[in-house]
């Protein structure tokens, strides 16, 4: 198990243990519901089970947390399942609301890079809301240059 001591805050994986599912479904529902590009319902917790939380088991050794009093408080990762020519991309990066502004998500985000690193990925991509002034300066701060702005069209019919 690899693991680094942040601020009192233990981050690794491989984590030797399967996690309860709560703690991750919470973590990344406040996460993504706080993405200002987030819009309408998030998943229940029955439907995250079945459609999210088994890919985080399988991929274990690519997912990075952070825990505090064995509560998931920070996640990143890379999708080293689907890289294609040494190039993939990061999984989902967030922070629990009341542990957000110390840092935690730049440090499982650079542990993550550096798995991908050890995994001769050449390539790493990330993708964020550009309202989302918080990640844009973590993606900025760890090395990742903007190529053009995503564009979302919508039409009501």
């Amino acid at each position: 198990m690899f693991a680094a001591r942040l601020q009192g805050i233990i981050c690794g994986f491989g984590w030797g243990y399967k996690p309860l599912a709560p703690d991750v479904y919470w973590l990344v529902r406040y996460a993504v519901e706080d993405d200002p590009s987030f819009e309408g319902e998030f998943e229940t917790f029955e439907q995250f089970n079945q459609s999210i939380w088994d890919y985080y088991w399988a991929n274990a050794n690519a997912v990075f947390i952070a825990t505090h009093q064995q509560t998931w408080v920070a996640m990143s990762g890379v999708h080293l399942e689907a890289r294609k020519n040494n190039s993939t991309s990061t999984t989902l990066t967030g922070t629990a609301r009341d542990h957000r502004g110390h840092g935690l998500a730049q440090a499982v985000k650079l542990l993550a890079i550096n798995h991908a690193m050890q995994h001769d990925i050449l390539e790493l991509k990330t993708a964020n809301d550009s309202r989302n002034t918080a990640m844009l300066a973590i993606n900025q701060k760890l090395g990742f240059i903007a190529h053009g702005e995503f564009v979302w069209f919508e039409r009501k019919i």
